[in-house]
């Protein structure tokens, strides 16, 4: 793979920093440092993709990181939930009244494979406790996440991402995932460059 330059694009680091072989991942730590910055909103921002994400909490409401929803639409779904988040406050959740799902791969782009239980940087898992709110804690579990993706075969399935260990699995969309509603704001960010990537 050759190395990007003359203002292309570069993929994240994957977060492993362990060396288990000469050559591995721990060992070439190629790509961009994951970087997020904690907006003190109750979002995060990726500094390498420009995209915005919710903060889970302990609390019991609408962003607490225990609610369980299905990706089919209607009562009870994520979608439903999602309506929720883009009007809470009138204003829609941080000010922000563009949420939406993200896709399997912006899904991926949070997870840090040198992490574990959850993998996830510590900006989305810092301070939680029992009773906190998104604006005092950060809060994931290590179960699936859904995404906006669904499968090649139709919507019975979806893609997800586990942050336990950061795989991908198809699951099936009329089942609960738990914390499967972590959503992303839309920015005008894109990766159209990327296919300028040489590899």
């Amino acid at each position: 793979m050759s190395a990007c330059t003359g203002g292309r694009a570069a993929l994240a680091k994957s977060g492993q920093t362990t060396v288990y072989v000469a050559g591995d991942d721990g060992d070439i730590q190629a790509g961009l440092a994951l970087s997020f910055v904690d907006n003190g909103d109750g979002t995060v921002t990726d500094r390498n993709t420009g995209l915005m994400w919710e903060k889970k909490s302990d609390d019991g409401g609408l962003h607490d990181k225990d609610n369980s929803y299905v990706w089919n639409p209607g009562g009870g779904s994520m979608w439903a939930w999602l309506a929720q988040v883009n009007a809470e406050g009138g204003t829609g959740f941080g000010g922000h009244s563009d949420w939406r799902i993200p896709n399997v791969r912006e899904l991926l782009s949070i997870v840090d494979y040198g992490r574990y239980n959850p993998a996830v940087d510590p900006v989305f898992n810092t301070a939680c406790a029992p009773g906190c709110s998104v604006t005092t804690c950060s809060c994931s579990v290590a179960g699936g996440y859904w995404s906006c993706t669904p499968g090649a075969g139709g919507p019975a399935f979806a893609w997800g991402v586990g942050f336990g260990d950061g795989t991908t699995t198809a699951g099936t969309t009329s089942t609960a995932r738990c914390s499967c509603e972590r959503c992303v704001a839309a920015c005008d960010w894109s990766f159209d460059h990327l296919r300028d990537l040489i590899i």
